[in-house]
C-alpha cells in the first residue's frame, strides 16, 4: 500500500525524519516497508499494512497517527469547511432502501447540485499519482483522495442518470440488495459481469448501478456532462465483499479495505470531508441533512489494564504517565486512571483490539522493544515427570538385544488359524475386518512371534525374537488391554538356558523374589491352550502370576513345518513394572566368607525343581545366600536334580560343622516332603 511522504508531512508542524530514517522507525515499531522510491518531488513508501490493521492504517490519517505516537509529536487533521444550502434538503431528492442490514450495516448519502466537472488541481493529481492512482476528473479524484486520506472507500453517482422512485417520480431511489439470477452489470472499465444471488449490489428501480464495495457501474458514471451528483459512503459485511471479489476475480482498493473489515463509524466523517473537498474543487450546492441508514450502532469497547501486569508481560516497568500518554497518542481514551487499574475506551477503528494483552502489545510497540533490556526470566523450573514404563521398556530392549534376540514389531491381529487355540469368549472380534487375518485382535504375542520363526527359518537356523506390544482379550464383560513382553527362540534343550536369561532379566530390575511354578489351570495364562507344552511353568512374583515359559507342542511344529523345537515366554509388562525397584540399593561387601556345597536329589520326573528350592530355602535358616540348579538327568520315570548351594552368615564365619548341621535339616525337610533319595556331592 502506497503512502506519500509529503502528504504525511502535511499532518505535522515539525519536520519528519528523512524518508530513509522514517523507514527504519516504522519497521521497528509498525510494519515492514517493502520499498521506498522517489517520485517527482515526493518519496513514496510501499508499506505492508497487515490485514487486521487496514481499518485504522488504510489511510494517511491513520499512518500519521502512528508516526505521531512513535515520534511523540502531535498530528493535526486539516479542517474542511462545508457550506450547506438551507433550501436544499437531501431527503427531498433521494431515498435509500437497504434490504439486508447484515450485509450493509451503514449507508450514508448526500447530494450536490450544480458541480462543474473538470481536471482536478495539480496538488491533488500529484498525490494520487504518488499513491498509484491515475487522475480522471475532479469528482472521481476527490472520492479517491478521501479514501487515501481516511481509508474509507467512497463513490459518486450521476444524479440525473439514476431512475426515479416508482411511487414518487420527484425522488431518486437507491436500493442496496442482492443480485437476481441472470442480472448483469457493466463496470466503469466496460467489462460485463454475470451476477448471482449472493452478490450485493447498489441498484435503482431499473437495475444495478454498482458492485457494492468493489466497483462502480457504467450506468451512473461521472462524465464531463455531469451536473448533479449523489455521494455514497457505506459499510459492507467483509465476508460478502471478499467472496464476491474472489468469485468475479475483481480486486480493487475498495474491495481490499472492505474485505478486511471496516469501521462503520467512519462513513460520516469521510463523506463530510468529501463534500467539502468537492465544493472546493468543483463548486456546487450541498444539500443539508445527510441520509444515514445506521440501525445498529457500533460503540467503543472498554477494557481494563493492570499496570503490574504490563510489567509482568513486557519485562520492563513503564510509568503510569507514559502508559497514558502512549494510549492517548493512539486516540484511546482513559476513562479512569486513579489506581493501578486503568479503564480504557478503545476507538471503534481499532477492531484488532479485543483483550487486555492487545493493549499491552500496543504499549510495548510504541514504547519500543529495543528499549526493553533483555533479562532471563525468573521462573521455577520443574523437572519433567519421567515415564517409568517407557524407561523400563527401553532397558528391556537393551537387555534382550545383548542376548542376541532381535526385536520385531508385529500387527495387533491374530493370523487365521490361531484363533482355534484360544477360548472364543476371550477373543475380541473386529466388526468389519479387512481380511481373515485381521478378524481378531491378538490375545497373546506368541502366535505372531512363532510366525516370525516359521517365516525366517528358511534363511537361518538359530533364531531368537522378542516383542514389546499390546495384547487384547475379554474377561467377562470387560475388555482388557495390556502391555506384554514376549519372546521365541529355537534350539535343542535350551529350556533352562531361556529360564536363566529370564532370571537375569528379573534380577536386572532389582526383583529377587520370583519363582517358576507348574502352570496353574486357574491362571489367565492357562487359557492360552496352544501352550500344551512338554515343559512349562508360570512365572510368579509374590504369589502373583505375571508370565509363562515353555516349549511349543509338537502339533504346532508339524502343522507349520517347524524343524527345531521352539521355546517361548510371555510376561505381563504392566504387572511386572509394579515390582521394579527404580533405585539401585547399595550394601557393604560381606565381612565373612562363603561356603559352598553341592547336593543331588533323585525324584519323580514330574517333581518341580522350584518346589525343592523352596524347601531348601526354608530349611536353611536364612544362612543360604543362593541356590543354583546346574544339572538334570532323566531316566525312565526318575530324574536327578543337582544343586549348588552357597551358605553365608552376616554375623560370623561358618565352619564345616555349621554347614553339616544345616545340611541335615535340609535333607530331613526334603525327605519329609516326599520319598527322595538325597546324595551329597563333595568338592
Amino acid at each position: 500500500m502506497f503512502f506519500s511522504y509529503n502528504w504525511l508531512q502535511s499532518f505535522f508542524k515539525q519536520k519528519l525524519p528523512k524518508p530513509e530514517k522514517l523507514v527504519e522507525i516504522l519497521e521497528m515499531h509498525l510494519f515492514e516497508i517493502e520499498d521506498l522510491k522517489k517520485k517527482n518531488n515526493d518519496w513514496v513508501f510501499d508499506i505492508d499494512v497487515l490485514t487486521n490493521r487496514l481499518c485504522d492504517c488504510g489511510g494517511h490519517i491513520g499512518m500519521a497517527r502512528e508516526i505521531g505516537a512513535i515520534l511523540k509529536i502531535k498530528y493535526n487533521i486539516k479542517n474542511i469547511t462545508v457550506v450547506r444550502e438551507k433550501n436544499l434538503d437531501t431527503k427531498d431528492f433521494l431515498e435509500i432502501e437497504v434490504q439486508d442490514k447484515d450485509l450493509c450495516p451503514r449507508y450514508s448519502a448526500t447530494i450536490i447540485m450544480g458541480v462543474k466537472v473538470k481536471d482536478s488541481p495539480l496538488w491533488m493529481q500529484e498525490r494520487l499519482i504518488s499513491c498509484g492512482l491515475q487522475p480522471i476528473n475532479n469528482i472521481v479524484d476527490a472520492t479517491n483522495y478521501i479514501m487515501l486520506e481516511t481509508g474509507q472507500p467512497l463513490h459518486a453517482f450521476d444524479f440525473d442518470k439514476i431512475s426515479s422512485d416508482i411511487k414518487n417520480k420527484n425522488k431518486k431511489k437507491i436500493i442496496v440488495r442482492c443480485a437476481r439470477d441472470g442480472e448483469k452489470i457493466i463496470t466503469l472499465e466496460g467489462k460485463k459481469y454475470d451476477l448471482s444471488k449472493d452478490i450485493l449490489l447498489i441498484a435503482d428501480s431499473d437495475g444495478p448501478l454498482a458492485l457494492a464495495g468493489i466497483k462502480g457501474g457504467k450506468k451512473a458514471e461521472i462524465t464531463n456532462d455531469t451536473v448533479n451528483i449523489i455521494l455514497e459512503s457505506a459499510n459492507f459485511k467483509n465476508s460478502s465483499i471478499y467472496k464476491t471479489s474472489k468469485k468475479l476475480d475483481l480486486k480493487t482498493d475498495a474491495s481490499l479495505r472492505f474485505s478486511a473489515g471496516f469501521d462503520p463509524n467512519m462513513t460520516e466523517f469521510a463523506i463530510n470531508r468529501l463534500v467539502g473537498l468537492i465544493q472546493e474543487v468543483a463548486g456546487g450546492k450541498v444539500a443539508k441533512n445527510l441520509i444515514d441508514f445506521y440501525p445498529q450502532k457500533l460503540f467503543p469497547k472498554n477494557i481494563k489494564i493492570n499496570l503490574d501486569y504490563i510489567q509482568s508481560l513486557l519485562g520492563v516497568k513503564i510509568s503510569q504517565k507514559e502508559v497514558i500518554n502512549i494510549l492517548k497518542s493512539l486516540d484511546f481514551k482513559i476513562k479512569d486512571s486513579k489506581s493501578k487499574i486503568l479503564n480504557i475506551e478503545v476507538p471503534t477503528f481499532r477492531q484488532d483490539i479485543s483483550i487486555e494483552e492487545d493493549i499491552i502489545e500496543e504499549i510495548g510497540r510504541i514504547y519500543g522493544y529495543t528499549n526493553i533490556t533483555p533479562s532471563l526470566p525468573k521462573v521455577k523450573i520443574n523437572l519433567p515427570i519421567q515415564n517409568q514404563q517407557f524407561i523400563y521398556q527401553k532397558e528391556s530392549r537393551k537387555f534382550f538385544k545383548e542376548f542376541k534376540f532381535l526385536e520385531v514389531l508385529n500387527y495387533s491381529f491374530l493370523k487365521e488359524g490361531w484363533e482355534t487355540f484360544f477360548s472364543k469368549e476371550n477373543l475380541i472380534e473386529m466388526e468389519k475386518p479387512l481380511s481373515a487375518n485381521t478378524r481378531y485382535l491378538r490375545p497373546s504375542l506368541i502366535p505372531n512371534l512363532v510366525e516370525n520363526i516359521i517365516y525366517n527359518q528358511r534363511y537361518q537356523k538359530d533364531l531368537s525374537f522378542f516383542e514389546i506390544g499390546r495384547i487384547f482379550y475379554k474377561k467377562g464383560q470387560n475388555l482388557i488391554e495390556s502391555i506384554y513382553i514376549g519372546g521365541a527362540t529355537t534350539g535343542a534343550n535350551i529350556f533352562f538356558e531361556l529360564k536363566g536369561i529370564l532370571e537375569l532379566f528379573f534380577k536386572n530390575f532389582g526383583i529377587s523374589k520370583f519363582s517358576f511354578e507348574p502352570l496353574n489351570k486357574n491362571s489367565e495364562f492357562f487359557g492360552k491352550s496352544f501352550l500344551n507344552l512338554k515343559r512349562s511353568s508360570e512365572i510368579r512374583i509374590k504369589n502373583l502370576t505375571i508370565g509363562l515359559l515353555g516349549e511349543l507342542n509338537q502339533k504346532i511344529y508339524f502343522d507349520n513345518g517347524l524343524k527345531d523345537p521352539v521355546y517361548v515366554f510371555e510376561i505381563n509388562f504392566d504387572e511386572f513394572a509394579k515390582f521394579i525397584f527404580p533405585k539401585i540399593k547399595y550394601q557393604p561387601l560381606p565381612k565373612y566368607p562363603e561356603v559352598s556345597r553341592d547336593i543331588s536329589i533323585i525324584c519323580h520326573k514330574d517333581t518341580p525343581a522350584g518346589k525343592i528350592i523352596k524347601i531348601i530355602n526354608n530349611a536353611g535358616k536364612k544362612l543360604i545366600k543362593d541356590i543354583q540348579l546346574f544339572d538334570i538327568y532323566e531316566k525312565d520315570n526318575k530324574k536327578t536334580l543337582s544343586f549348588h548351594i552357597i551358605y553365608q552368615s552376616k554375623k560370623r564365619s561358618l565352619s564345616s560343622e555349621d554347614v553339616a548341621l544345616i545340611e541335615k535339616d535340609i535333607i530331613k525337610a526334603i525327605e519329609k516332603y516326599q520319598d527322595f533319595q538325597v546324595k551329597r556331592i563333595f568338592d
